[in-house]
């Protein structure tokens, strides 16, 4: 399952609070790139797929939360996930 891991417990550092998520093995980094990579295939992300939560993976999480009626947090939380299929 998908899981909020802390910075601090996962070592995945990107310059913001708050936690991260990580899927059974995958690490925070390798989570970030899932998502990206979903929300490439659905037009809302068009930065590199490098598995960093920065002001681009933010601005189409942010997007892509709006069009599906979902919170603003601009972070990866669980409902994004489900919606993007990821859980």
């Amino acid at each position: 399952p998908w899981v909020p891991l802390w910075r601090q417990q996962s070592g995945y550092t990107d310059g913001h609070d708050g936690p991260v998520y990580g899927h059974n093995e995958l690490d925070p980094q390798q989570a970030v790139v899932s998502v990206q990579e979903r929300l490439q295939r659905q037009g809302y992300y068009d930065g590199s797929i490098d598995g960093s939560l920065g002001p681009i993976t933010r601005g189409a999480l942010a997007a892509y939360q709006s069009d599906q009626g979902l919170a603003i947090t601009s972070a990866i939380d669980q409902p994004t996930l489900a919606t993007l299929g990821l859980i």
